[in-house]
């Protein structure tokens, strides 16, 4: 193992990166031991897809480490400027450099390049980190982070999957609804602690996400499920699933999943994701429509850089 973290050169992503960024992607998905949390790409596609949802380049979110002119190591930020919420990339790094100081000296390298900014939209920074890459979550606690949570990713794989007859009829509503919209914000904001952030539900006005929602008689909200479709990929990814509390136990939330199931085998593609709490009760009703484990992660948080 080499320490030389003194001699790190970091710099911005250019083209001729691509070959480089892909191998090491796939370094990472094949070395379960150096796996990441989140974003979890198969390939440079899915990244920049990834990264095009926070309304970014990959030149201007990954970083290239280098000693000696040769390329060692990358990471970066799903951030777009301006919000107050951001996810930082890896890093992931080759396996001659691989230990803790080294891994600490470019975790810090990174945060350098846009510590301005995140202090200045005083933002909320989260790396969500496999339980599997033990040396990567000690050199976060090590570096001060506050562990926030942990969270299981399961998948649902689509092929020679038939539709399901459901038996609630699920509605997409148009977003320039404000009242239904306002309805889904109260019920979604409730469940998942969003504090009143309207930001949040500014995400699901994008065009890369679908919102359905299950009505009474009367048109109230019973039940909200949104999902997205990545530009360039081959998954959807199941983003929230809420029931009101009364009415649950109806089978709301497993007919609002196989809507999203249908949907996807609508739209040809192979697998769905979803990432929910490791306590949550809500990974039974996703294992008895489908869905199974594929990587459970930790979530670290920083505010101050």
């Amino acid at each position: 193992m080499k320490n030389i973290n003194n001699r790190f050169i970091l710099r911005y992503t250019q083209q001729d990166d691509y070959d480089f960024i892909g191998e090491m992607i796939d370094y990472s998905n094949k070395n379960i031991d150096k796996e990441l949390g989140y974003p979890r790409c198969d390939n440079l596609g899915e990244l920049l897809a990834e990264i095009e949802l926070y309304e970014n380049t990959l030149e201007n979110s990954l970083f290239i480490i280098s000693y000696d002119d040769k390329p060692i190591a990358l990471g970066g930020y799903l951030y777009t400027e301006g919000d107050d919420e951001g996810y930082f990339i890896g890093p992931i790094i080759k396996e001659e450099y691989y230990n803790k100081e080294n891994i600490k000296a470019i975790i810090n390298l990174i945060l350098d390049v846009k510590k301005d900014v995140l202090n200045e939209f005083k933002v909320n920074l989260e790396a969500v980190l496999s339980k599997n890459n033990k040396l990567l979550n000690e050199c976060y606690l090590e570096l001060e982070w506050d562990y926030k949570r942990t969270v299981r990713e399961m998948r649902y794989d689509i092929d020679g999957v038939k539709k399901e007859t459901l038996q609630w009829r699920i509605t997409e509503f148009y977003k320039n609804d404000y009242i239904i919209m306002n309805d889904i914000f109260k019920l979604l904001d409730k469940t998942f602690n969003w504090n009143g952030n309207h930001e949040k539900i500014n995400e699901l006005l994008k065009e890369d996400y679908r919102v359905g929602c299950v009505f009474d008689k009367e048109n109230n909200v019973l039940g909200v499920v949104c999902w997205a479709y990545l530009k360039e990929v081959d998954f959807s990814r199941l983003e929230y699933l809420v029931v009101k509390e009364q009415y649950r136990k109806n089978r709301i939330g497993e007919a609002m999943i196989n809507h999203v199931i249908n949907d996807s085998i609508d739209n040809k593609v192979t697998c769905i994701y979803l990432n929910t709490g490791i306590n949550n009760n809500a990974a039974n009703l996703y294992k008895k429509t489908g869905f199974y484990d594929t990587v459970v992660s930790n979530i670290y948080g920083k505010s101050s850089f």
